[in-house]
């Protein structure tokens, strides 16, 4: 592996971009984005739309249905407006995150952390050249695992890491056992 492709994980950095600049980044990966009473939103299934910033709280009167014909939207509400909810959205706040350690994990949670540190290096993917290489397999295993993944072709996986590294949007760790690729997690945050 080329050191040039990774950054020690101490040195990762996630920036956050604003609502605008997600919508401006998902647009340019070829995502219908639909600007509607001032927030912006994303068709997720045939016919239904959420706004594009999952934790973007919307009053009443901005959650609304963004397109003329859909079969349904959601989106969270701000507290002031929560009487006009018909439902929820599960979210999961780290309210004390200054404070957020391995120290708050179960014994057992620990345990498994220290005997995967002595395996694993955590670095900061800079180049697509180990997805390219290795990330296939590990997507295969991830949908096999979780039955959760639609599973690309190898083609496709390909093609959908054009500008996925190069972005400064969004942060890649790679997790390495030896020089093989143990696994992968990117993400990214809006404010």
């Amino acid at each position: 592996m080329s050191s040039i492709q990774m950054l020690d994980v101490s040195k990762a950095v996630l920036n956050s971009m604003t609502e605008e600049e997600f919508a401006n980044w998902q647009f340019e990966q070829g995502k219908q984005v639909i600007c509607h009473q001032g927030c912006y939103w994303q068709q997720t299934i045939t016919g239904f739309y959420e706004p594009l910033h999952w934790l973007a709280r919307l009053s009443a009167e901005q959650a609304t249905c963004p397109v003329s014909f859909a079969w349904g939207f959601r989106a969270a509400l701000r507290d002031t407006n929560a009487t006009a909810a018909n439902g929820s959205i599960p979210v999961h706040l780290l309210s004390n995150l200054q404070n957020y350690g391995l120290h708050i994990l179960s014994a057992n949670r620990r345990k498994h952390l220290r005997q995967c540190q002595k395996k694993v290096n955590i670095f900061q993917l800079t180049s697509p050249n180990l997805l390219q290489e290795q990330g296939y397999e590990i997507v295969l295993s991830a949908a096999k695992r979780t039955e959760y993944l639609k599973v690309p072709s190898k083609t496709e996986y390909l093609a959908s890491l054009t500008n996925y590294v190069e972005s400064q949007r969004r942060l890649i760790l790679v997790g390495l056992i030896g020089d093989k690729l143990g696994g992968y997690i990117s993400g990214y945050a809006v404010t």
